[in-house]
């Protein structure tokens, strides 16, 4: 959960002010402030900047890398939309989807590979439990 009330708090300012001075809307500053979406960089950059404040005084490590949806333009001109995805993970577990020998190791070119395939094999265990209840 971000930590905006307890830094505003301390520094003696209100989210209005933060808003006005960042150039952000009153209703996205209220959501940043109270976790309900996250502030794209430029954004947080911003609140940093007039705070004069790190993004860690705000957020977590974890929560640092949360932000989003990017289009990449097909040849065929339709659009695909690819998601950034942060899951929260023990610390330990995430060592061994950052150890890049491991996955190799396991037959997986990145953790984006690794994450396909485990997708895939829920989609698959979904059709099956799908069908088992069908009959």
């Amino acid at each position: 959960m971000p930590r905006y009330t307890e830094v505003f708090k301390e520094l003696g300012i209100q989210q209005k002010q933060v808003a006005e001075s960042c150039r952000i809307d009153e209703p996205t500053m209220s959501k940043i402030k109270n976790g309900n979406v996250l502030p794209s960089k430029a954004k947080l950059q911003r609140i940093c900047v007039y705070t004069n404040k790190e993004a860690l005084d705000f957020y977590s490590r974890d929560e640092i890398n949360l932000i989003s949806v990017c289009r990449k333009k097909k040849p065929s001109k339709e659009f695909e939309v690819f998601y950034k995805i942060t899951v929260r993970l023990p610390r330990e577990d995430c060592g061994v989807l950052l150890d890049e020998e491991k996955l190799k190791l396991c037959g997986y070119d990145s953790v984006s590979h690794w994450m396909r395939a485990c997708l895939g094999r829920l989609n698959k265990q979904h059709e099956i439990i799908t069908k088992a209840v069908k009959k």
